[in-house]
C-alpha cells in the first residue's frame, strides 16, 4: 500500500466522528418549584462536530420573574466548567479545552406556574475523548429557591 494512503487512512481514523447518546436525570427535591418530566434530541444519536438539539420540557408551580441558572461541566469525573446566567433569556457558550459550545434558549420571562420548555443546542467537539461528559444544571428562582435541577450525561464513543 502507498505510504501516503496509509497516512490519510491513519488521519481519517483520528478525526472521524464519534456517536452521543444523552440521557437525563431530574435532581429537584420535594422543595424545587420545578421538576424536567421529558427530554428529547435530534438527531438520535447524535455524532460529535455536528449540533444537537435538545428539548427539556416540565413543570414549575410559581409563576418565575426572574433568576439563576447554572451549570458544570464533568470530564471523567473532573469539573472543567462553570457557568451561570439569567434563568431567563438566551446566552451562547464555548466550553473550555475545546469541548464544544452550548446555545441555551431558556424561560421567556415572565413565566406563569405550568408548563415550561428549555431549548438547548449541543455540539461537542470531535477532539473530546471517548467517556462521559456530565453536566450538571440547577435553576433557583429570584427569591433564591430551587426552580429545576437536571443532570445530563453525554456518552461518547
Amino acid at each position: 500500500m502507498n505510504s501516503a494512503v496509509v497516512v490519510f487512512v491513519a488521519i481519517l481514523g483520528l478525526i472521524s466522528c464519534k456517536t452521543i447518546t444523552l440521557t437525563y436525570t431530574d435532581c429537584g427535591g420535594s422543595t424545587s418549584h420545578g421538576h424536567v418530566t421529558s427530554f428529547t434530541y435530534a438527531p438520535n444519536p447524535g455524532v460529535s462536530g455536528a449540533p444537537i438539539a435538545i428539548t427539556a420540557g416540565g413543570n414549575v408551580n410559581e409563576a418565575v420573574t426572574g433568576g439563576t441558572f447554572k451549570f458544570d461541566v464533568f470530564l471523567s469525573g473532573i469539573a472543567v466548567f462553570h457557568h451561570e446566567h439569567s434563568v431567563c433569556g438566551s446566552d451562547s457558550v464555548d466550553l473550555p479545552l475545546g469541548l464544544g459550545h452550548l446555545d441555551l434558549n431558556l424561560l421567556s420571562c415572565p413565566v406563569s406556574s405550568g408548563p415550561i420548555t428549555l431549548k438547548i443546542g449541543l455540539t461537542v467537539s470531535d477532539s473530546v475523548p471517548s467517556g462521559d461528559v456530565i453536566l450538571k444544571a440547577t435553576a433557583t428562582d429570584s427569591a433564591g429557591g430551587a426552580l429545576l435541577c437536571l443532570d445530563v450525561t453525554s456518552h461518547i464513543a
